[in-house]
């Protein structure tokens, strides 16, 4: 296998994993996904939208050097807010990746953030980053979907492909 396949094949398993974590949360009542929780982000719903919203730059930079429109919590009151936003978002990552050639994916981004400090990182790296960060923090979505009783059952690449 191609390392571009292998990476559009990972960028699937994200989008499942991600998916399955989004169904099991839209059965939460409000109370439980805004209940504060023993993670980084404070509850499940700003864990969730935090995997969203590092998935929607990282992509963003990839694509452009730049940084996108910044979101906030608030934009996304719901799991079904986020989930609208997840559907387009993981989509577009699969076009920028699959659009790119193993030349470019070799290539340097030029980044700028918002105060114009300017670093170049490599693009097949900052897909890589952009996968194993959700990846990283779906299992803490898991251990907490499993706490309030809607287990995600089996997350391990081998159970998507």
């Amino acid at each position: 296998m191609l390392a571009k396949e292998i990476l559009i094949s990972l960028i699937d398993y994200d989008d499942w994993a991600t998916t399955r974590l989004l169904e099991l949360a839209a059965r939460l009542p409000l109370e439980q996904l805004l209940a504060p929780a023993e993670v980084n982000h404070g509850s499940l719903h700003a864990l969730l939208f935090h995997i969203l919203r590092t998935n929607y730059l990282w992509r963003s930079l990839i694509h452009t050097g730049k940084q996108p429109p910044k979101l906030s919590l608030e934009m996304f009151p719901d799991i079904s807010s986020l989930q609208g936003f997840w559907l387009k978002e993981s989509e577009l990552l699969r076009e920028v990746a699959a659009k790119m050639s193993l030349v470019e994916l070799a290539q340097e981004v030029r980044l700028v953030d918002r105060q114009g400090n300017e670093q170049h990182l490599i693009a097949w790296q900052m897909l890589l980053h952009t996968l194993l960060h959700g990846m990283q923090h779906r299992s803490e979505a898991a251990a907490l979907l499993t706490n309030y009783g809607q287990s995600p059952g089996d997350l391990d690449f081998i159970y998507h492909v």
